[in-house]
C-alpha cells in the first residue's frame, strides 16, 4: 500500500465511527498502542517458509459503544520490519480491520473479547522471493486476515485517559500459499470522548 492510500483507510474508519456514534450517541474511544508480534516459528523450529519473524507493531484502534456491552470499531497498524524467516529482506506492512468486542462491565476494569476481519498489505522495499517456494512479490499485495482475542481496559483512570492491554491471535488463511498465524501483544492508553 502506498502512503497516498493510507489517508483513505483512516478516513473510512472516521466515517464509520461518526455514523455509529451518531446512531447511538454513545461513548467513543481511541486507543494508540505499541506492542510486539510473536510468530509460532519463534517458539519452535521454523518449518514454514512464510513464518513471520518477531517484531514491533504500532497502531491506533477506535471503538464506539453501541449497546451497554457491544463495541464496534476499527484498527490500523504499521509493521516497519515485516520480515519472513526464509528471507533477509525488510518490508513494510499495513494492517487494517473492522472489529467487534463484547465487554464485561465490572466496576473499574472492563475485560473484553474481540474478533476482527480485514487485511494486511505488504509493501516490499525490494523484490521478495520466498524460498524454497519461488514466489516473487514485486508490488504491494493485500492478504485477508482474521483476529481473535481479548484484553483489559480501564477507560477512565485519569479523567478521560485510561489504559488498555490486548492479546490476540491473527490468522492469514492464504499467505503465500499457506495459513500463517501469529500472536500480538499490545498495550497503550485509552482516550474516551
Amino acid at each position: 500500500m502506498r502512503l497516498s492510500r493510507v489517508p483513505l483507510w483512516i478516513s473510512s474508519f472516521v466515517v464509520i465511527f461518526y455514523l455509529s456514534g451518531s446512531l447511538q450517541a454513545q461513548r467513543f474511544e481511541l486507543h494508540p498502542y505499541a506492542g510486539g508480534v510473536l510468530s509460532p516459528s519463534n517458539i519452535g523450529p521454523g518449518e514454514f517458509p512464510s513464518a513471520l519473524k518477531s517484531q514491533g507493531i504500532f497502531g491506533i484502534r477506535g471503538d464506539v459503544l453501541v449497546t451497554r456491552n457491544l463495541e464496534l470499531g476499527g484498527n490500523f497498524a504499521y509493521l516497519d520490519d515485516f520480515e519472513l524467516d526464509s528471507t533477509d529482506l525488510k518490508n513494510r506492512a499495513y494492517l487494517w480491520e473492522a472489529t467487534g468486542s463484547y465487554r464485561f462491565n465490572l466496576e473499574k476494569v472492563k475485560p473484553f473479547v474481540s474478533v476482527g476481519v480485514g487485511g494486511i498489505t505488504l509493501d516490499p522495499d525490494d523484490r521478495l522471493f520466498v524460498t524454497p517456494l519461488p514466489i516473487p512479490l514485486l508490488e504491494p499485495e493485500t492478504f485477508f486476515t482474521v483476529s481473535y482475542g481479548g484484553g483489559l481496559k480501564v477507560p477512565t483512570l485519569w479523567g478521560p485517559v485510561g489504559l488498555r492491554a490486548d492479546i490476540r491471535g491473527r490468522t492469514l488463511p492464504d499467505f503465500l500459499g499457506e495459513a500463517t498465524t501469529w500472536l500480538e501483544a499490545t498495550g497503550g492508553i485509552t482516550l474516551t470522548f
